[in-house]
C-alpha cells in the first residue's frame, strides 16, 4: 500500500510540474513575421532569431527578463523593455512607427 501511495504522489508531481524553456521567436531558415510577443522572466535564454521580422515590436516582462536579439530585419511597433536586458548580437535597425519604453 505504501508503494502505491508513493507512486500516486510521484505521478501527481510529474503531471503538474511545469518545465522552463526559452521562448524562441523567428527562424534560422525562413522569414517569419512575428506578432508582438512578450518574453517572460521565468524563461531563460529568450531569443529573437535571424529571419524573424518583429514589425509589431516586443515586450520584456520585467527587470529579470533577458532576451538575445539576432535578427537581420528591422524592428518597429512597441518596444517595451521594462528595465529588462536586451542583448544585441548584431546591429539593430529601428523603423517607424515606433514606440519605445525603457521601464515601468
Amino acid at each position: 500500500m505504501r508503494d502505491f501511495r508513493l507512486c500516486i504522489i510521484a505521478m501527481s508531481v510529474l503531471c503538474t510540474a511545469t518545465s522552463v524553456h526559452a521562448l524562441i521567436k523567428g527562424s534560422k531558415t525562413a522569414v517569419s513575421v512575428e506578432a508582438n510577443v512578450t518574453f517572460p522572466a521565468s524563461d531563460s535564454n529568450n531569443q529573437m532569431l535571424g529571419f524573424g521580422w518583429f514589425r509589431n515590436g516586443f515586450t520584456l516582462e520585467n527587470s529579470s527578463t533577458s532576451c538575445v536579439f539576432d535578427s537581420a530585419f528591422p524592428v518597429s511597433g512597441n518596444i517595451i523593455l521594462n528595465d529588462g536586458n536586451l542583448i544585441l548580437k548584431q546591429d539593430t535597425e529601428l523603423h517607424l512607427p515606433l514606440h519605445f519604453e525603457v521601464g515601468r
